[in-house]
């Protein structure tokens, strides 16, 4: 009697391997956007709320403050996002703007979107790697 081999053969092995690298070739890159716009996220909600600290320190001192560490911040320029993001202030009396600029990594990832600031006023702008104004970043 006869047994039967039972087993994959080499061709079936290739076939499932090169379906395999098809579906990584579609998903990582799916995947490195998606983590991009999440770290995007995380900066502009650090930016709204030390833009809403700010203005109760307006209410408080008569004036915006440029050291983030006086109104919750850790430093006067710090990170978010895991490094992808640095949080910094310009402020003057009656003037603010924060801004968080994305690490080289980031801006690969997500270049329209490397510059995100909001003013005293609410005004959000954002810009791209090259400097150009980006609406699909807020």
């Amino acid at each position: 009697m006869k047994s039967a081999n039972r087993g994959f053969t080499l061709i079936e092995l290739m076939v499932t391997v090169a379906v395999v690298a098809i579906l990584a070739a579609i998903a990582y890159p799916a995947y490195t956007s998606y983590l991009a716009k999440g770290n995007r996220s995380e900066a502009l909600t650090e930016l709204m709320r030390l833009a809403g600290i700010e203005e109760q320190y307006r209410l408080d001192h008569r004036t915006y403050t440029a050291d983030l560490t006086k109104v919750g911040g850790s430093a006067s320029s710090y990170t978010v996002a895991k490094g992808t993001f640095t949080i910094s202030a310009s402020a003057a009396r009656d003037t603010l703007t924060l801004t968080a600029t994305a690490s080289s990594g980031q801006q690969q990832k997500d270049g329209s979107c490397a510059v995100l600031s909001i003013d005293e006023t609410g005004h959000k702008a954002a810009k791209d790697s090259s400097g150009g104004v980006s609406d699909a970043c807020w």
